[in-house]
């Protein structure tokens, strides 16, 4: 993908020719009201894979499967710049082994 990167604005990206969903977006941050951090938006634009078809069913179901990849990328980049870790429900090394 070719990426534009604008220190304090944001970060866009667009697909090269060829990819299997072409797209393209931007992430902007700028200042919460009241100095209460920060809000990042993301916007994505794509051409539905299936053509008329493709994006009638988008339509029917109300959110794309790209929707809910972001929705929770931005959750989990969310989660890493508030607490420096991404949560996981996967077992960690140090615990202990099940009893059961």
């Amino acid at each position: 993908a070719e990426t534009v990167d604008r220190p304090g604005e944001g970060i866009g990206w667009r697909t090269l020719p060829g990819a299997a969903i072409p797209n393209e977006g931007w992430v902007r941050f700028h200042p919460a009201p009241a100095g209460r951090g920060t809000v990042a938006t993301l916007r994505i634009r794509f051409d539905p894979p299936g053509g008329p078809l493709g994006d009638g069913l988008i339509k029917l179901l109300g959110a794309t499967p790209l929707d809910m990849v972001a929705d929770a990328a931005l959750r989990r980049f969310k989660n890493l710049v508030e607490t420096g870790e991404i949560p996981t429900t996967a077992r960690q090394p140090a615990a202990r082994a099940d009893t059961h």
